[in-house]
């Protein structure tokens, strides 16, 4: 609908469009969040799913519950500069110490952004808890695909109750 939002017969029907331009990244993005939900979802350990819940300054794009913690999720689809992702990372460092809850942070990316989170982790010392994975194996094998931090590799199985951790 929204692709045909300027055409009269839309407008016929009733339907208001959004107000800003929905973009083919936005799509993109929305896709990717459909799509890591339906991968959690069907591994049956989701136990609740959030898309763009607001946390205090900032709102993560997605927040999993699979065990006793969330998992924030960033969507990344290469349209953000530097800063802007650095500033992302902040604002979780800038939560936690606020509220002092423990959390995961995953930064789903494609491969070409990949060594630009990673170096983003080490420049901020950014914990464990924060990690980066590439978009098509985490979607694929979502349970399995690896995930890195600054200084380590793990994958959400890891995160799952009874489950050995490294």
């Amino acid at each position: 609908m929204w692709q045909l939002a300027k055409h009269p017969v839309i407008e016929k029907l009733g339907y208001t469009p959004p107000k800003n331009e929905i973009h083919g990244l936005f799509y993109d993005h929305e896709l990717i969040a459909g799509d890591l939900f339906v991968a959690l979802a069907r591994t049956g350990y989701l136990l609740d799913w959030q898309s763009e819940t607001q946390l205090k300054k900032f709102r993560p794009d997605c927040m999993a519950m699979l065990s006793d913690q969330p998992i924030y999720f960033e969507i990344e689809r290469g349209n953000q500069n530097r800063a802007k992702l650095i500033k992302k990372v902040q604002n979780y460092f800038n939560y936690f110490r606020e509220t002092r809850q423990m959390f995961h942070t995953i930064f789903v990316v494609p491969d070409d952004l990949h060594d630009q989170i990673l170096d983003i982790f080490r420049e901020l010392n950014a914990p464990p808890a924060y990690g980066v994975t590439r978009i098509n194996p985490f979607i694929g094998d979502v349970l399995n695909a690896e995930i890195l931090s600054r200084s380590s590799s793990l994958t959400l199985s890891h995160l799952l109750p009874g489950e050995e951790t490294d």
